[in-house]
């Protein structure tokens, strides 16, 4: 599915140096280590937003269609209602067979859906991007940091719902409790 050769990076410092990973279908990884290692470089050159000085990045999925990402900075619309956002989402991915209410319901946000996203906690904002980030099926679903900002029943809800995620999950996280549980 995926298969990194080689890559490397050369900035001032070196942030990542002969990164050799292939990636399989339906396997959770999850990609640890301290601030500043490269984690989320490493993500940028897999989502392709960052090209790598040398190696190669080979994707055998379609970069527009199978995959998902949750960035660890707020990408939601502030001045957009709940729902506005979803109705965005599911426009842009053509989807067809989605239940505002049943996802939202399912998030624990049913409530908050004529709320604009300003007014939403930063718990609830993490919810509903990661709402947003899986509501298509995915081949590929990375996720930098997704409980940051949750609390503890948010973090809950998040390892639970992880259960139910199809397909390949990269997951940069420091919660080393759920490693053996959730990750190949």
């Amino acid at each position: 599915m995926l298969k990194l050769s080689g890559i490397k990076m050369d900035f001032d410092t070196p942030v990542l140096r002969n990164i050799n990973l292939q990636v399989s279908a339906n396997e959770r990884i999850a990609f640890l280590g301290s601030n500043g290692a490269g984690k989320t470089t490493l993500v940028r050159i897999i989502s392709g937003s960052l090209k790598p000085t040398s190696g190669t990045v080979e994707r055998n999925y379609n970069q527009n269609l199978d995959f998902g990402l949750m960035t660890k900075e707020n990408t939601l619309i502030e001045s957009f209602r709940v729902s506005e956002m979803i109705e965005l989402t599911i426009s842009l991915n053509k989807l067809t067979n989605v239940n505002i209410d049943e996802v939202l319901n399912e998030f624990g946000l049913l409530d908050k859906k004529k709320q604009f996203v300003s007014a939403l906690s930063g718990g609830q904002k993490r919810k509903l991007d990661l709402l947003i980030s899986s509501i298509k099926p995915s081949k590929l679903l990375i996720l930098d940091e997704p409980t940051v900002g949750m609390d503890l029943e948010t973090i809950d809800f998040f390892w639970r719902y992880m259960d139910q995620i199809k397909g390949t999950v990269i997951t940069i996280t420091h919660d080393f409790n759920q490693i053996d549980h959730y990750f190949d």
